[in-house]
């Protein structure tokens, strides 16, 4: 078995850490970073219990200009890339652009994947020269937040009425810092069951009713046509394999205070990988690719070299569009996991930089959120590209409830939150995910680990990223 260098891997927490440390002691500006306007928590309907530290001092209302008061450009980093996703985002920065009353321009720059986005903001903040707005997931959002560089929204919360009961399931979890709100939801998504319809029916199989069931039904797909995988699933840490040792009876991959590994003692996290490495074995199971796994994956659904995988509801519209080129039915279920169903939320949500950036600034960012999250645009956001309606009252509009009637693969999406958790909140979610990552993929990808081995090493480098 090879020797892994954690000490490379603790150097890049490290650095993290160092970029971060570095950004704090940047420049003053007028941004409010600080605690909550007196009396707005209560307003915006948020609970307090959920994460972050003790409150800074009240801020006035001075901290929250009533408007916009010169035209100004904002740049934005998101992580909506090529086809559906793009195209939307796209369209919705030229409407706010075009119509907003106070000459602010948006202008989006696709900064790649949620850890891309994080590296590079950190990097940008460190020389005091990052965007106001990013796209963050629940890896990044505690690590920006602790470090003070995430504004303060609930002034502007209170003072523009938004009821933050309207958003969906537990999409408001990563929006609470302590008594702050820093974060509001954006592309969310849950993990849904995606399959070869055609081929299911044409075996007369029915969706999986959980992992068990899953394991059954694809071995039979691959039996009857062996140059067919019957099941895939990626590496991807909170999303896929933390809802499957969530169902065994974890608390997740990390416990519940965010302070400590979950899972690695009570044998689930191994159990997971050793009944993912028997399904690989078994040749039924198709093993991710080293690289865009995936892509890869998609692209072996769509020729037919694949009949079901775990992925996004946020990429639907394209997996339905490329479905349909290809000929077939796609299909879309919840999740199976151990003894039922159960997903983890995914995605991310849009937050304002308010370090080095002043009180316009950030005004005219809080603006665009506003219109993001208004009922017309999170509708469409859900239509165009299979992410999650984030508001209740989106779900009303006739674009969601035409949609759901024409396309019940978004309303599957949707309803699964009932079965859906987040991860929970930790500074150490992105630093464990690179372990857990690294150690996955040595039993799955190359299998130079057993399962047996990949535990006993998390639990070497845990001890040295979570505090003792």
């Amino acid at each position: 078995m090879r020797k892994l260098n954690g000490k490379k891997l603790l150097a890049c927490g490290l650095c993290m850490s160092m970029v971060f440390s570095m950004a704090a002691c940047g420049k003053k500006t007028d941004s409010p970073t600080g605690g909550t306007a007196a009396g707005t928590t209560a307003a915006a309907g948020g609970t307090q219990e959920q994460a972050g530290s003790a409150a800074e001092p009240a801020q006035t209302e001075a901290a929250y200009p009533d408007k916009v008061t010169e035209p100004i450009t904002i740049q934005f980093w998101h992580t909506m890339g090529s086809g559906a996703n793009g195209t939307y985002i796209d369209e919705a920065m030229a409407a706010f652009n075009s119509s907003n009353e106070y000459g602010i321009t948006i202008e989006g720059t696709y900064a790649g994947s949620y850890a891309e986005v994080l590296s590079k903001t950190s990097t940008a903040i460190a020389a005091q020269d990052a965007p106001t707005l990013v796209v963050a997931a629940s890896g990044g959002i505690p690590i920006l937040a602790d470090q003070g560089i995430l504004a303060d929204l609930s002034g502007y919360i209170a003072r523009d009425g938004v009821d933050m009961s309207n958003f969906a399931g537990g999409m408001t979890d990563f929006c609470y810092f302590g008594d702050k709100i820093v974060s509001m939801p954006l592309n969310r998504s849950t993990a849904v069951f995606a399959y070869n319809k055609t081929l299911w029916d044409e075996m007369g199989l029915e969706p999986p009713t959980d992992i068990q069931d899953l394991a059954v039904k694809a071995a039979k797909i691959t039996e009857a046509h062996p140059d067919i995988y019957g099941f895939g699933v990626h590496i991807d840490a909170f999303y896929f394999q933390e809802a499957l040792v969530r169902s065994l009876g974890s608390e997740g991959l990390i416990a519940a205070n965010g302070n400590a590994p979950a899972s690695l003692d009570d044998g689930n996290f191994e159990k997971v990988l050793t009944d993912w490495l028997n399904w690989v074995n078994a040749g039924w199971c198709f093993p991710p690719a080293v690289t865009s796994a995936e892509g890869t994956a998609k692209e072996m659904l769509y020729n037919k070299q694949l009949a079901s995988m775990f992925v996004s509801c946020g990429g639907l519209r394209n997996m339905i569009n490329y479905s349909n080129e290809a000929g077939i039915e796609l299909g879309v279920s919840y999740m199976p996991v151990y003894g039922g169903y159960g997903s983890n939320g995914g995605g991310g949500n849009i937050c304002v930089i308010g370090k080095d950036h002043t009180q316009q600034e950030i005004a005219a960012a809080w603006e665009f959120i506003k219109f993001l999250e208004t009922d017309e645009w999170a509708a469409k956001r859900a239509a165009d590209t299979g992410y999650l309606p984030v508001t209740y009252s989106a779900t009303e509009t006739d674009t969601i409830q035409n949609l759901w009637k024409e396309s019940p693969h978004y309303k599957t999406a949707f309803d699964q939150l009932e079965y859906c958790k987040d991860a929970n909140w930790s500074l150490y979610q992105s630093e464990w995910n690179q372990y857990l990552k690294q150690a996955m993929s040595y039993v799955i990808q190359d299998f130079s680990m057993t399962p047996a081995e990949a535990v006993e090493y998390l639990k070497e480098q845990a001890a040295i990223i979570f505090p003792q």
